[in-house]
């Protein structure tokens, strides 16, 4: 019987100006197959496109998208169709992050739908949801012995003359991703630490095509001590970052888009896939692949 887990590790992913009717995974497929366990960071909402919900971005208020494009501060509206999940799924256990800064754009019922969408195709998910204590809910899984929990979380909002606002966030009536301060995520962790084997803590941070992380997000890094942390994985940045050691915790601070076209030639189309291999009392072997994106879809040396 077989003792230990390995989960296939991706950065962004979003059907968003992909051919339809073309499977993203077709070259990393096999690959990804190696592996018991898929997590990937799925970018903006899942809407059908006879749907009536409007995918305007975020925010939503005309006013404001005016305002935010005059600044040069408008982000693109990220969202795919429901074919794409459907497609999001070589392993056994499939696990979609949402905890990002485009996850609110087709609003609130587009999140709604995106969560319907995820349950009809068996994709487990974490790090959003209609209110903030189940945006915020981990997602614990068991397999081949081992449990296993994930915490997923988005550090991307405004910050206007030095004041971060957390606009993307869910509230206590308001649907959005998960976002904890410092002090909150430790508590969670060591709330998670009594019911699990092991814990991935996956976070939406850093600037875009930007290869450094801001300070502010460097300083939850120092309160990720628990012995039962294995891996701490960063996307958002849209190109990778590296793979540092911090409090003896392995960290890969971006991996980069995983399936996402930008609509023009990626600046920095390497991409890598993290393989991470987990056994009781065992220490955590963690290895990356490589690859590159043509046209949005990965291809791994």
């Amino acid at each position: 019987m077989k003792n230990s887990v390995t989960f296939a590790i991706v950065g962004d992913c979003a059907g968003w100006n992909l051919p339809e009717k073309i499977d993203p995974l077709s070259n990393v497929r096999e690959t990804l197959q190696t592996a018991d366990v898929f997590l990937f960071n799925l970018e903006g909402p899942v809407i059908h496109p006879l749907n009536k919900i409007k995918i305007t971005g975020f925010p939503t208020l005309k006013i404001m998208r005016y305002a935010l494009k005059k600044l040069g501060k408008l982000q693109p509206p990220v969202y795919s169709i429901p074919d794409f999940l459907s497609y999001m799924k070589p392993c056994s256990i499939n696990i979609a992050l949402l905890a990002n800064n485009h996850i609110l754009d087709a609003g609130e019922n587009g999140l709604s739908e995106t969560i319907k969408h995820l349950k009809d195709n068996k994709i487990l998910y974490t790090g959003a949801g209609e209110n903030e204590i189940i945006a915020r809910q981990p997602i614990i899984i068991t397999s081949n012995g081992l449990t296993i929990g994930i915490i997923n979380l988005n550090l991307i909002g405004w910050t206007i003359f030095g004041k971060y606002f957390n606009i993307f966030g869910a509230k206590k009536r308001k649907p959005g991703s998960s976002f904890y301060t410092p002090n909150e995520l430790e508590k969670e962790i060591k709330i998670l630490d009594g019911k699990v084997d092991s814990i991935i803590v996956s976070i939406h941070m850093g600037k875009a095509f930007k290869k450094e992380i801001p300070k502010k997000h460097m300083e939850y890094f120092s309160i990720l001590y628990s012995n039962k942390i294995d891996l701490i994985v960063g996307h958002h940045s849209h190109v990778f970052g590296e793979l540092v050691h911090i409090n003896g915790r392995n960290v890969i601070t971006s991996l980069g888009d995983f399936i996402f076209n930008h609509g023009s030639k990626h600046p920095q189309p390497e991409t890598k896939v993290a393989f991470l291999t987990l056994e009781k009392n065992k220490t955590p072997i963690l290895t990356l692949k490589s690859g590159t994106l043509e046209n949005g879809i990965p291809l791994l040396k």
